[in-house]
C-alpha cells in the first residue's frame, strides 16, 4: 500500500539510489512477497555499488545500504534454489566485511547435496564459536545432513542440541524462543525413527505460538500425523487452526508453502 507507493516514488526520483532501490525491493520482498521484483531491484542496488573492499565502501557513504544489499541476496537466491549464488554473496560478505559467515553456508551446501562439505562446515563453527546463534544454525545443519544421509540417531542428538542452543538464548532474551523449523526437523528425525509420541510432543511445542517468519507450518505436519493414526476429529482441528497459522504467516513465507497447504487439505478432504 503506502510503503509500496513511497519507495516506488523514491525510485522514481532518485533511480541511481541505492538506498531507494533496495527500500522498494525490501517492500516487494518482505511486505508483498513478490520475490522476482525484490530480485530486480536488488541486482538494480548491486549494480550501483560495487565496491570491491570496505574502505570503498565507506567511502562511497553507502555501506549499510551495501552490506544489507548483498545479505538480502544471498537469502534471495538460497529461496529460489541458486544455492552457488546464494554461496558466492556470502563469500563476498566474509571477504569485504571480515563478517563470519560460516554457520550461513550448512543450508546451501545441503540444498546441493554436499553434505560432507555441510558437516565439515558445521564442524568448523561448533569448533571455533561461542556464539549460541551460530552454534544454533551449526546444530541444525548436523541434524538436516545427519537425516539425508540416513544418520537418524546421529540427526536427532544434533536437533536436540540445536534446541539446547535456543533455550540458551531464551533464557539470555526473555522475547526468544525456540526455533520452529528445528522443532520441526526434530519431529521428522523421530518419524524416521517410528517415535510417534516423541515427533507429535516436538510438533505440539513448535505450534504453542504462531511464528509468521517460519517458513515451516507445524500444523500441516499434525494433521498428516493425525490422518496417519485415523485421529480424524483431531485432524479437523489441526485443519482449522493449520490455516490460522497461515494467515498469519509473512506473505513471503505464504507464497512459499502454499503448494504444502494446498496438497494436505487435498489429502483431508479425499479422506474425508
Amino acid at each position: 500500500g503506502r510503503a509500496r507507493e513511497l519507495a516506488q516514488q523514491w525510485v522514481s526520483e532518485q533511480p541511481d539510489s541505492p538506498a531507494a532501490q533496495f527500500a522498494l525491493a525490501e517492500v516487494l520482498f518482505r511486505v508483498e512477497g513478490n520475490l522476482p521484483r525484490a530480485l530486480f531491484h536488488l541486482n538494480r542496488a548491486e549494480s550501483l555499488m560495487d565496491y570491491p573492499t570496505l574502505g570503498r565502501a565507506i567511502e562511497s557513504g553507502n555501506l549499510e545500504w551495501h552490506y544489507l544489499t548483498l545479505s538480502q541476496l544471498s537469502y534471495a537466491h538460497q529461496l529460489i534454489g541458486n544455492q552457488l549464488e546464494s554461496l558466492r554473496y556470502l563469500e563476498l560478505i566474509g571477504n569485504i566485511y571480515g563478517q563470519d559467515v560460516e554457520s550461513f553456508r550448512g543450508w546451501p551446501l545441503i540444498k546441493r547435496k554436499l553434505y560432507d562439505e555441510a558437516r565439515a562446515s558445521a564442524d568448523k563453527v561448533l569448533a571455533s564459536s561461542d556464539n549460541p546463534r551460530d552454534r544454533s544454525r551449526a546444530w541444525n545443519t548436523l541434524c538436516a545432513v545427519e537425516l539425508a544421509d540416513l544418520r537418524p540417531n546421529e540427526s536427532l542428538q544434533a536437533c536436540e542440541n540445536a534446541m539446547g542452543e535456543d533455550e540458551s538464548i531464551a533464557l539470555a532474551d526473555a522475547n526468544a524462543d525456540l526455533d520452529t523449523v528445528h522443532l520441526l526437523n526434530a519431529s521428522e528425525v523421530s518419524l524416521n525413527l517410528l517415535r510417534f509420541e516423541e515427533a507429535e510432543d516436538y510438533l505440539n511445542r513448535a505450534s504453542r505460538q504462531i511464528d509468521p517468519d517460519s517458513v515451516g507450518n507445524p500444523w500441516v505436519y499434525k494433521l498428516y500425523l493425525y490422518m496417519n493414526q485415523a485421529r480424524y476429529d483431531s485432524a479437523r482441528d489441526a485443519l482449522d487452526r493449520m490455516l490460522v497459522w497461515r494467515d498469519a504467516q509473512s506473505p513471503l513465507v505464504g507464497v512459499m508453502n502454499r503448494g504444502d497447504h494446498f496438497l494436505v487439505s487435498a489429502i483431508f478432504l479425499l479422506l474425508a
